[in-house]
């Protein structure tokens, strides 16, 4: 099994016809199931972050970029209304912006972790010319064992850290198997000098405040897995 995690640009503007289609995508998830698993996939999740103009997309399947050439090149008649909804909608297929690598740059793994465990998803686009320094810190962190001390005492089983180029944008994916609203109130509230460093590497990467409440957390658009054994 093989996971594919991306962030899929959403057009300015049209959020809540998103959220419709997501509404649309669980009502026809019967569809959806065939289709999703003619091409090989056997999971797909969506969280949606209007906010920052993403949504973050994971695929789970022996080959997910197979899987979407696969179904770019379908005929059927759901995979045409779908492709056509997410060009409205995202303005580029998920296939295109799958095909630029993330590129992994922490990944801490404290406990054995199943591939359909619960995770959660994040995107935060970083300032213009951050991006080096956001590398060398992460690269920092697994080096000095601060990050993983941190994720461990967040209740966080695993923590992966990808970035994107997401149209011009370098973008910070954070995936989860544990509790992302925990981690990300407790970096905001919890007054101690390793937090009050992490927010402050907020501000200067993201040019977020988290104490003031600012972070784009996501909201869970849509989700389906291939039932046991199927």
């Amino acid at each position: 099994m093989t996971s594919l995690l991306t962030a899929h640009p959403l057009v300015p503007g049209r959020a809540e016809q998103y959220r419709e289609w997501c509404v649309e995508l669980r009502e026809r998830r019967d569809e959806f199931e065939r289709s999703r698993r003619a091409v090989g996939i056997d999971r797909f999740q969506v969280w949606s972050q209007p906010a920052v103009g993403l949504a973050v997309v994971r695929l789970d399947g022996d080959d997910p970029l197979a899987a979407l050439e696969r179904l770019e090149a379908s005929t059927a008649a759901f995979d045409r209304w779908y492709r056509e909804r997410e060009m409205a909608l995202h303005g580029v297929s998920l296939r295109e912006v799958a095909a630029v690598p993330a590129e992994l740059v922490a990944d801490h793994d404290h406990a054995p972790v199943d591939p359909f465990d619960p995770y959660m998803a994040m995107a935060v686009p970083l300032l213009p010319g951050r991006t080096d320094a956001f590398r060398a810190l992460m690269q920092l962190g697994v080096v000095t064992g601060d990050g993983p001390a941190h994720a461990r005492g967040w209740g966080v089983n695993r923590l992966t850290v990808h970035l994107q180029r997401v149209g011009d944008r370098d973008v910070v994916l954070y995936e989860v198997s544990g509790d992302l609203p925990r981690m990300v109130r407790e970096v905001a509230g919890v007054d101690s000098p390793a937090m009050r460093i992490e927010r402050r590497l907020f501000r200067d990467h993201f040019g977020i405040d988290l104490a003031a409440g600012e972070m784009p957390l996501p909201e869970p658009a849509f989700a389906w897995t291939a039932p046991p054994g199927a």
